[in-house]
């Protein structure tokens, strides 16, 4: 009977040492998971971020060119405000080309807004920078950036 009880408690100490073991890894590993998916998140909210900004600088290249070669072609720069969704309105004095032409699309890109700062979606052009989101538009040199910051 000795021999057996023995034999017998020493399965028991392995076996609990065996199940501390995997639920002390099993912890570990549940805690670097979720360490790695918060990272994760992390990164892919600066890397979005990245794109976003490039998004703007891009399409605040071509909103500038527009402008310019539409003023190198008529003479005048456009009134943007208010036809933001229909540049095809926007028509050069003599009535030959619309803005749409040389912007390439027919409403000017929306810029995206901040939800922290509270800021929306916009793509309303405004002379004045009040960094409420969308465009600011200096009709006087034809200066534009994008109305945050």
């Amino acid at each position: 009977m000795r021999i057996y009880n023995s034999y017998h408690n020493h399965n028991d100490e392995t076996a609990s040492t065996t199940v501390k073991n995997i639920v002390g890894r099993g912890i570990v590993f549940i805690i670097m998971a979720i360490i790695a998916f918060f990272i994760s998140i992390h990164l892919f909210s600066e890397k979005s971020q990245l794109i976003m900004k490039a998004d703007i600088e891009v399409e605040k290249a071509k909103f500038e060119n527009a402008v310019k070669s539409y003023k190198a072609r008529t003479g005048v720069f456009p009134e943007i405000a208010g036809n933001e969704n229909n540049l095809r309105n926007i028509k050069s004095p003599d009535g030959k080309y619309s803005f749409d032409i040389f912007y390439g699309d027919e409403k000017i890109f929306t810029v995206p807004g901040d939800m922290e700062r509270e800021i929306e979606d916009s793509n309303t052009v405004v002379p004045v920078k009040d960094n409420k989101g969308g465009w600011f538009y200096n009709k006087m040199n034809g200066e534009v950036q994008a109305n945050l910051e």
